[in-house]
Parts: structure tokens; C-alpha cells; sequence
């Protein structure tokens, strides 16, 4: 992380529950997935969650007159962040033969043809 994260929002209090509604935002630094250069990120994550007191699965716990904003603010982060994380929507990863950044260089590796049990087919059409 570059900076703590952080929760900008609104609490709604009624008789048994406490909406929750804001943002996430943090900044962190990452690796691309493909060519594993480092990268830094800024995400903001929208929120929109209830706490009762006899809460569905969808809702969290409300014990007393306060919240536990941690495993709300963990699991939105689980659920919104990508799986995959690229430096550029069109990064070229790296040669798997030399290992040069094809973002940055052209590399001189002949891609070898493999043959497929499929090619078969294509005699047929």
C-alpha cells in the first residue's frame, strides 16, 4: 500500500439495522500479470451495505450501538478487485523463450508451429 485505505461514507440508523453507503479508496502498488512490470493503482470501490441485529447472510452483524467496518471495507475488496492485474489494457507480457518485456524491445525468438490433433480438420472444410 502506498497509503492507508480509506472509507468515505453515510450511516443510516433505524430501529434494527444501519445502512452503510460510500467508498473505498486506496492506492497500492502491483505487478502486471503478464510482463511483471510494477505499477501503481488507485481503485475506489462503491458501498452499499446493512447491519442488523438478526442479520440475512447478505448483511452483517449490529451488536450494540456500534459496527465493525473491517470485515465490511475486506470483503468488498475480495469482491470488486480484479483477479488480474495489467499495467496496460494491451501489455504484450514477455517472450517465454528470452525473456524480453515486448512492451519495451522486439525480441528475435522464432515462434516454433506446433501441431494439433485438430489440424485434421482443417483439410476437411
Amino acid at each position: 500500500m502506498t497509503k492507508p485505505i480509506s472509507f468515505e461514507g453515510v450511516l443510516k440508523k433505524g430501529d434494527d439495522f444501519v445502512e452503510v453507503n460510500g467508498k473505498i479508496n486506496l492506492e497500492y502498488t502491483t505487478a502486471c500479470h503478464l510482463c511483471g512490470t510494477e505499477f501503481k493503482r488507485n481503485d475506489t470501490i462503491d458501498v452499499f451495505e446493512t447491519y442488523r441485529r438478526e442479520p440475512t447472510e447478505d448483511e452483517y452483524k449490529l451488536v450494540g450501538d456500534e459496527i465493525e467496518l473491517d470485515e465490511m471495507i475486506f470483503d468488498n475488496l475480495r469482491l470488486n478487485l480484479p483477479v488480474r492485474f495489467l499495467c496496460k489494457e494491451d501489455c504484450k507480457g514477455v517472450c517465454t523463450k528470452c525473456g524480453k518485456n515486448l512492451n519495451f524491445e522486439k525480441c528475435e525468438c522464432v515462434e516454433e508451429i506446433k501441431s494439433s490433433p485438430f489440424d485434421v480438420l482443417k483439410d476437411r472444410m
